[in-house]
């Protein structure tokens, strides 16, 4: 995870051009496989693959927030092969965390709503699991 004062000031969607092509010079054989933006063009996810010397082939997803001048980061990579099974247990931790919060009430299903539209709720969750 890497925050901090994005270069492209509040321009999302240039910080993650500057992240694929950072990723790109590292990993040439990096294959784009999508990528999803938000309506308010503050979010975005994308996908890729390539091969790391030694390791395979790997998969890497990364999660990338812009709030005005500032960003959040937020990546993982794991073998190609074992992604599928890690991000299922990814969301089950993610929907144990969801049930025990109780300053809410209301489903699952409206936690993560709530989760995805406030930063603030979203640390809360995250905090109480650290």
């Amino acid at each position: 995870m890497c925050f901090g004062t994005s270069p492209t000031g509040d321009d999302t969607l240039g910080l993650c051009k500057l992240f694929v092509a950072s990723i790109h010079r590292q990993f040439p054989d990096m294959q784009l496989g999508g990528a999803m933006v938000s309506n308010d063009r503050k979010r975005i996810v994308f996908e890729a693959t390539f091969t790391q010397p030694g390791q395979g082939s790997r998969y890497f997803r990364c999660w990338v927030t812009g709030c005005g001048q500032d960003f959040t980061c937020t990546s993982i990579e794991t073998p190609e092969q074992e992604f599928a099974e890690n991000l299922s247990r990814i969301r089950r931790s993610a929907l144990n965390l969801l049930r025990q919060v109780k300053s809410v009430k209301v489903g699952a299903k409206a936690k993560r709503l709530k989760a995805c539209l406030e930063e603030e709720y979203l640390r809360r969750i995250l905090c109480r699991a650290f």
